[in-house]
């Protein structure tokens, strides 16, 4: 009897470890479970019965959970029993709803304006960035540098109780609100039809494949044509001279040129001059929604050169103006042949749909960042310039001419994947590490447990960059102590 105590007591180590290990490895599954389907488990789900019987990890668990939200080669959720699986969607959406709380773009009731917002909400999807990071996610051979590389958009598929799937013209009234040159007349059956009106320039109604409403269950590749006759174009827009006339146009660098984050950034109507007129919001969101570098990105000695005290440009004057000025001048400079344009609508202003525009340039080079003003700066080459201290102090500075160049040249950093593992990081364990350059004089001094969560967030994203593969980081987070303990080493 006194063995079989003993035997007992030498054991209960090893029993006590096994209890935790089974309980941590619930806790898992519970939280992601959580936070991926937005529901608490069922303790009769197969995955929670697997995981509490040890035959599965709950880290395993959690991937399998997330593997159902992947696509296949159609662009859609899987199937069941012709339904879409119910978990996978809750998935799928969970990470949309994330990845769209990480921009800081404006909505299109902001950015857009002049009481236009709701129609151009009918015409380009505003959620289009998130879409990039979840194609990356989700869909078949996607690397996570593609977000900023692609040179397509993506439309969602989306599912609906209504049998039509979209938005009908006629419920938003599009040929009414892109009013121009078209009458209407009475076809042989007496019904009303829209012609052209071959006395004001005889123009057809513009008629756009419009984006699908109800809940996220899938992604496809953006082929089509939402292209409108010139003669719809407000008539203001003077030299632009459009390259294509089609609203639905990607302009190269992935998400940073996609319609929705273009119309939600660029926030001018006029073109821009290299000095007073940039678009320096896009390209502050740039930064700050790839890079993680807040403004400003620069330590006071890297632009004490580029303060002219005789410049015209009044922030060129100033060391303290030009810590932010050059690098998201130079920045914005990559995308000076966009432009905010809009239908026109034979008077109805208030009724119309805006688009990014984008012309060829026509003219030479010029000296960049600007001294002076240049009316043709929209004109020019779109050569621009990342540049920024990185987290670790380094000094990236890279030349670039246009949004495909600078998506490229954003691939090639640390930064872009280090600040990808930040936020899958603070969505995953709810906890937000500081990426700022350590040797700025600006930059608080970290604590220890600072010190740590910060070193581990740069090796996940470090190593993000070697394997190119979300799901692999998502993994590599939820196995760590942290998903289930953040408190710890803190």
């Amino acid at each position: 009897m006194k063995h079989l105590i003993l035997l007992s007591f030498l054991a209960l180590p090893q029993l006590l470890q096994a209890q935790v290990t089974a309980s941590d490895e619930l806790k898992r599954l519970n939280k992601c479970y959580g936070l991926f389907v937005r529901e608490r488990i069922p303790t009769d789900h197969p995955l929670w019965v697997a995981v509490s019987r040890g035959t599965k990890s709950g880290t395993d668990a959690c991937m399998e959970l997330f593997d159902k939200a992947k696509l296949t080669s159609s662009g859609e959720l899987p199937k069941t029993n012709g339904n879409y699986d119910y978990e996978g969607m809750r998935v799928l959406n969970s990470f949309l709803r994330f990845h769209k709380s990480q921009f800081e773009i404006p909505d299109f009731s902001t950015a857009v304006g002049n009481g236009i917002d709701r129609f151009t909400r009918d015409v380009t999807d505003s959620n289009e960035p998130a879409y990039h990071f979840l194609y990356s996610l989700f869909a078949p051979e996607q690397k996570f540098s593609d977000v900023v590389t692609r040179d397509f958009s993506l439309r969602a598929k989306r599912y609906s109780m209504k049998s039509e799937r979209t938005r009908s013209v006629a419920s938003v009234a599009l040929p009414v609100i892109m009013q121009g040159v078209y009458k209407t007349v009475k076809d042989a059956n007496g019904n009303s039809v829209l012609v052209p009106d071959d006395a004001k320039g005889g123009a057809s109604p513009f008629e756009p494949v419009l984006p699908e409403t109800g809940i996220l269950i899938g992604l496809d590749v953006d082929q089509e044509d939402n292209s409108i006759e010139p003669t719809h174009f407000n008539p203001n827009f003077g030299t632009l001279k459009f390259t294509s006339t089609n609203i639905n146009q990607h302009l190269g660098g992935g998400i940073i040129g996609s319609q929705g984050y273009l119309l939600g950034n660029l926030g001018k109507d006029g073109f821009t001059n290299g000095g007073t007129n940039l678009f320096r919001r896009w390209g502050k969101h740039v930064m700050a929604d790839l890079l993680c570098r807040d403004l400003p990105a620069l330590r006071s000695k890297d632009v004490v050169a580029e303060v002219d005290a005789e410049s015209t440009i009044a922030f060129r004057t100033g060391i303290s103006c030009m810590g932010c000025h050059s690098s998201m001048d130079p920045l914005a400079g990559a995308a000076r042949n966009s432009r905010a344009a809009w239908t026109s609508n034979a008077g109805m202003s208030f009724n119309r749909v805006k688009f990014i525009g984008h012309r060829t340039p026509d003219l030479g080079y010029a000296e960049f960042p600007s001294k002076v003003a240049d009316a043709n700066f929209h004109r020019r080459p779109a050569n621009g310039r990342l540049y920024y201290r990185s987290y670790n102090g380094d000094l990236v500075l890279n030349e670039v001419e246009g949004l495909q160049q600078l998506g490229e040249s954003i691939a090639k950093t640390n930064d872009y994947y280090v600040c990808a593992a930040k936020r899958y990081y603070r969505f995953l364990t709810g906890i937000n590490v500081n990426l700022a350059d350590l040797g700025n004089i600006n930059t608080p001094a970290l604590s220890p447990g600072e010190k740590f969560q910060r070193d581990r967030v740069i090796n996940m994203g470090l190593d993000l960059k070697s394997h190119q593969s979300l799901r692999t980081l998502i993994k590599n987070i939820i196995k760590s102590d942290a998903f289930i303990y953040p408190d710890r080493g803190v």
